[in-house]
């Protein structure tokens, strides 16, 4: 596992929510930095105040690619040490955020970062090659000073196995 990084903090607000708590204020710079707050139509219903939970009730869809709003809310949230549940409702979705501890003992307190968390879907997450998804490339693919077990190798290993 990676060492874990310091939580990082957005930044600084287009507009400040009133009576936002410390908290409040970390969800507040991570949505305003991805819509700006100004544009949230719900803007003015968040309560920021919040210190153990923030929610709110987004009615667009997001993705994780084109218009990368749900990738850009996870590394956020990772980066920030802050837990993301997304519920749909009906036309909407219910986005609720809650602080985490990047040390903690509990599963339910702690939070890894973007790094541990892309770690432990890639290595205890995919499935068989008859699967349709395809596992990340090996080592020895994708870097050409590892010979093709995925030990390092001498440039005469790797070129006598070229050469095969």
């Amino acid at each position: 596992m990676t060492k874990p990084k310091a939580v990082v903090q957005p930044p600084a607000l287009s507009q400040t929510p009133k009576g936002a708590s410390p908290f409040g204020l970390q969800v507040a710079r991570i949505l305003d930095d991805i819509w700006a707050l100004y544009n949230l139509a719900t803007f003015s219903k968040i309560n920021f105040s919040g210190t153990d939970a923030v929610q709110f009730r987004l009615h667009k869809s997001i993705a994780t690619y084109d218009f990368d709003e749900l990738t850009q809310l996870v590394v956020r949230c990772h980066d920030a040490c802050i837990r993301l549940s997304i519920r749909g409702s009906g036309s909407h979705l219910s986005l609720h955020f809650s602080p985490r501890d990047r040390d903690a003992e509990s599963m339910m307190t702690r939070h890894p970062t973007m790094e541990q968390a892309i770690e432990r879907v890639r290595t205890r997450h995919y499935f068989s090659r008859n699967d349709r998804r395809v596992p990340p490339p090996s080592p020895a693919a994708s870097d050409p000073h590892v010979d093709s077990t995925g030990n390092p190798g001498t440039r005469e290993n790797l070129h006598s196995e070229s050469a095969d």
